[in-house]
């Protein structure tokens, strides 16, 4: 948030925007099921979702396969014409946070006095500037897609809870189980993580001084 403040709720506001449509996109699936199996549609069987059929008698139209099947067009090509535009902004935030990153490191490595230069290592100052800012900006689209999964979420188990309340507890409680799961999952990486950066520091100081130092290596065999 420090790096990218406003921007982020606006990501935000893109991925809710998506989720609403996709889910009363998954909606319409009810009523058309039901109009194929019985020729027509009581809304009976939707729960509170029954506001959709209500919806059709609001503008007056007839709830036919055809016009399902529009809304269902119109519905998606509008999801995806917001997803288009929530991908396409999300790697212009992913360049923007890559470019603050690094200019921020690079500016904080002019300020070092000499004394702290030279206590430094080489290696880890190009690992953590190369290398670890790829891994920042890894982590921050997965930190976004989360996110946007949360707010998917959200959606779709407010449309479970109206169409069916005591399924959508059922699988609530499944998926809370699953997470202690990946809550251990999410430890080993987190270990590994450090030690993969921790080698990566050091890889990067032996080449760094195999490069500085080749003549006096080559010379001496």
């Amino acid at each position: 948030y420090r790096v990218l403040r406003w921007r982020i709720a606006i990501l935000l506001i893109i991925s809710t925007v998506i989720a609403v449509l996709d889910g009363l996109g998954l909606s319409l699936f009810i009523p058309l099921f039901e109009l194929t199996e019985s020729k027509s549609v009581s809304g009976d069987g939707m729960g509170k979702l029954d506001f959709i059929v209500d919806f059709f008698s609001w503008i007056h139209v007839d709830i036919t396969i055809a016009s399902l099947l529009i809304f269902l067009f119109l519905l998606f090509a509008s999801k995806g014409v917001a997803k288009f535009f929530e991908k396409s902004y999300a790697v212009g935030l992913r360049v923007n946070f890559m470019k603050k990153l690094r200019i921020g490191l690079v500016n904080g490595l002019a300020n070092v006095s000499y004394p702290g230069f030279l206590t430094l290592d080489a290696g880890r100052l190009q690992n953590v500037i190369v290398a670890e800012i790829g891994k920042a900006v890894g982590a921050f689209s997965s930190y976004f897609t989360v996110l946007q999964q949360v707010v998917l979420l959200i959606g779709y188990l407010a449309l479970a809870f109206l169409a069916n309340w005591e399924f959508a507890i059922l699988i609530t409680v499944a998926g809370a189980l699953t997470n202690f799961i990946y809550r251990i999952i999410n430890k080993k990486v987190e270990k590994a993580s450090l030690s993969q950066s921790l080698v990566g520091h050091g890889l990067q100081s032996k080449v760094i001084q195999s490069v500085l130092h080749f003549k006096y290596l080559k010379a001496t065999g």
